[in-house]
């Protein structure tokens, strides 16, 4: 799978956000220094949860059901011809209906890529990134942790 994230404007600064029925969404972005580097963050959480005690349902009023997430991207020209990239991910769900049950799932991505193009034809080397993902599932006071580490280059 190919996911690419776009690149934040080296020129101005943008701001925006939005809202719907169960989710919020923030970015920034804009120019680090002049025409040569730029960020991009974003940010997104939803708020089912605040939704629960509506439904007034005794065993259920307490529940935690949401989401968010983070993204970061930073861009940088070395040279009209190299480019250095970092980007990472954050990420958490919890669905916590009633007190014996809780899954805690979330993952952090990060990665650098350095891309260097001779003559028409590009040659791209990606440097070292590393995945964690960490799952938390907890029924009746039972614990199970599940964390994965992905080192690759």
């Amino acid at each position: 799978m190919d996911v690419r994230t776009r690149t934040g404007d080296k020129n101005e600064f943008h701001f925006g956000g939005g809202a719907g029925l169960i989710a919020a969404q923030l970015f920034a972005e804009g120019p680090i220094t002049n025409k040569k580097s730029s960020f991009l963050l974003s940010a997104r959480r939803t708020y089912a949860d605040l939704y629960v005690p509506l439904f007034n349902i005794e065993r259920v009023e307490d529940a935690k059901i949401n989401f968010y997430d983070l993204n970061l991207k930073l861009d940088y020209d070395l040279s009209p011809k190299s480019n250095l990239q970092f980007n990472t991910y954050k990420g958490r769900d919890i669905y916590n209906p009633y007190p014996e049950f809780l899954m805690n799932y979330g993952n952090t991505v990060g990665s650098l890529h350095f891309k260097h193009r001779f003559g028409d034809n590009g040659f791209r080397l990606h440097l070292p990134f590393t995945v964690n993902m960490i799952t938390k599932l907890v029924y009746k006071k039972m614990s199970i942790i599940l964390i994965m580490n992905l080192i690759s280059v």
